[in-house]
Formats: structure tokens, sequence, C-alpha cells
């Protein structure tokens, strides 16, 4: 049998919604409810938790999630997959255990956030270069194709 769960998120929009507390922050939107969620849409504001040092209802909720899908940890991301992408190849490069630039093996149609966290990030990319190509939106990469590149030095004319 389910347990009912505690809801922090949710309970403190809402009742913050309700409110008529003057939102003198940002979202410029002031609440105003034009498409409908604006109500619920805030900053980082007393009691609201912050996201990157969660402490009260994010990590209640943080929690919460873990709970649910059985993980270890749960930690909520903003930004879609672009925010996702740079934090983990952030922690990718962070946790190298070797000498010099931190190596990262990629399919080619790598997501432009990969890119651009790469190249900040100074890593160096070996690009897994696809077989036959069904459709231009294919990537297809075999066993073979991904793990060459573990048992070779890389090239000395750049990334294969």
């Amino acid at each position: 049998m389910l347990r009912p769960m505690k809801t922090p998120i949710y309970d403190f929009v809402t009742a913050y919604a309700a409110s008529s507390t003057a939102r003198l922050h940002m979202p410029g939107h002031k609440g105003i409810a034009r498409l409908g969620p604006e109500p619920f849409d805030i900053t980082e504001i007393a009691g609201a938790d912050a996201l990157y040092e969660a402490e009260g209802i994010i990590a209640q909720s943080e929690e919460n999630a873990a709970s649910l899908f059985g993980t270890a940890k749960t930690l909520f991301s903003t930004e879609g997959s672009s925010q996702c992408i740079r934090a983990m190849l952030f922690l990718a490069a962070a946790g190298k255990k070797h000498p010099g630039k931190a190596r990262i093996l990629a399919g080619r149609n790598a997501h432009k956030a990969f890119l651009y966290a790469a190249a900040l990030l100074d890593l160096e990319v070996t690009w897994l270069w696809p077989g036959a190509m069904p459709s231009l939106l294919g990537c297809p990469l075999t066993p073979g194709r991904w793990r060459r590149p573990f048992w070779r030095a890389p090239s000395p004319m750049g990334s294969t």
C-alpha cells in the first residue's frame, strides 16, 4: 500500500500564490495569470530554498523523488537537457585521474550544449563516427566503433 507523500514545493508555491504578498522580485509577470501557471512561477525567495544549495523544500522534494525512483540521490535541474549536459561534462572533467586534458568520447551528432561545454572545459573530444547512415537523423554506433578509441593512443593528427 502506498503511503501519502508530502509535497513541500507544491505546498509552498500554492500558499504563496494564494497570499497577497507584493511580488517585487523576478519573474517580471509578477504572478499575473495570463497563460495559467504564472502564479506558481517564483524565484529563490525566503522559504523557497535554493536549487544549487538545497536545504529546505527542494531538498525534501529531491529526497521524495529519490525514494520514488529507488535511487540513492536525485537532484533537480533547470533549463532542460542543456544544463544537465554541462553538469555531466563538468563532473567528468573534475573526476579525471590522469594528467593532461580530460578526454571524452562522443557521437558525432552530439547536442550543441555538449560542444560548447567541451570547449569551455577544454576537453579533448574523440569523435565516434557512425557506420552507414540509414538517415540524416541517425548516428548508429557499433561496439567496434566505440571500443577502438579506448585501446589505442590518440592520433597525433587530432581526434578520430
